[in-house]
């Protein structure tokens, strides 16, 4: 979606989201999903991005936010973010409780999570383009548990990825697939999983009845 000023948005299946530009401001309120910004400058204009628990505030650059049930993951493309705590308050019925301040720069190819319930994690070194690949229909991922693959193929996909083995979610893995071919994911995880009992499935790919 390319917005009135110029800049674009690539969205996730299942993500809502309000742009509010004004004078001042070009303002995004998140309130679910996984979205790509690619910021046009606009020195008189700051460009934020509302998620919640936290907020990510564009100096001009290409950035990644996606936010889950309990914490917001900010990639930073190219260019340069600063991310702060938010309130809370946007996309959710009541604000949290009042936490202690934020105020992270996060540069090209670095990735900061910062959760309501527990301290921001430590600024990491990650592939920025990499982490933006899903824009162009593929899911790369570096040392992610399973439980969060799985979480983003099933935003893709109508059939369902099911984990029944608690031991097999929190697993780390690293691997590029296509965003709607879980099929694949699926067979490489019962590939590798070799540790797991063989007598009842761990992982189950549910197609869709309707």
């Amino acid at each position: 979606m390319t917005l009135a000023d110029g800049s674009v948005v690539n969205i996730a299946p299942l993500t809502e989201l309000r742009v509010r530009f004004r004078g001042d401001r070009r303002s995004v309120e998140l309130y679910k999903g996984h979205a790509l910004f690619d910021v046009r400058p606009d020195p008189r204009r700051p460009f934020v991005v509302d998620a919640g628990t936290a907020t990510a505030r564009a100096l001009g650059t290409s950035f990644d936010v996606d936010r889950t049930e309990d914490a917001v993951r900010v990639t930073v493309v190219k260019g340069r973010v600063v991310v702060a705590r938010g309130d809370g308050k946007s996309g959710g019925d009541h604000p949290r409780a009042p936490a202690r301040p934020l105020r992270i720069l996060v540069t090209a190819n670095e990735q900061v999570m910062v959760s309501d319930r527990a301290p921001p994690d430590p600024v990491r070194q990650v592939n920025g383009t990499a982490e933006a690949a899903w824009a162009r229909g593929v899911l790369e991922f570096d040392d992610e548990t399973v439980r969060e693959v799985v979480r983003r193929f099933n935003l893709y996909n109508i059939a369902q990825i099911q984990l029944l083995d608690p031991r097999l979610a929190e697993r780390r893995i690293s691997g590029t697939f296509k965003a709607t071919d879980p099929d694949s994911f699926v067979a490489f995880v019962r590939a590798t999983a070799t540790d797991l009992a063989s007598d009842h499935p761990a992982i189950l790919l549910e197609p869709h009845s309707g």
